[in-house]
């Protein structure tokens, strides 16, 4: 006999995804934005800039480094905009 999941631990599931979610969702202490004139910054959960837009392109901070593209290279910067791995990659 295959046993199914009752609908009390599919919720439970659902209810542990959507809280999960949410866990990683409030770690996050950046977002990155988009200004007006295309270049990406960063800000944070009181929507104060922390990074003034500056880059080309970004992905989203992980580990406190993002990885950025300024003048069409590739490298990573700290929570704080310094340059931990100055733009290099292609």
């Amino acid at each position: 006999d295959t046993l199914l999941p009752t609908d009390e631990t599919y919720e439970q599931t659902l209810s542990n995804k959507k809280n999960n979610s949410k866990n990683i969702q409030s770690k996050r202490t950046l977002e990155a934005f988009r200004d007006a004139d295309g270049s990406y910054g960063f800000k944070n959960k009181n929507n104060q800039v922390i990074i003034f837009p500056a880059y080309d392109d970004v992905f989203e901070f992980s580990d406190g480094l993002a990885a950025v593209k300024a003048n069409g290279k590739w490298g990573f910067i700290d929570t704080k905009g310094n340059w931990a791995i100055n733009p290099q990659y292609t």
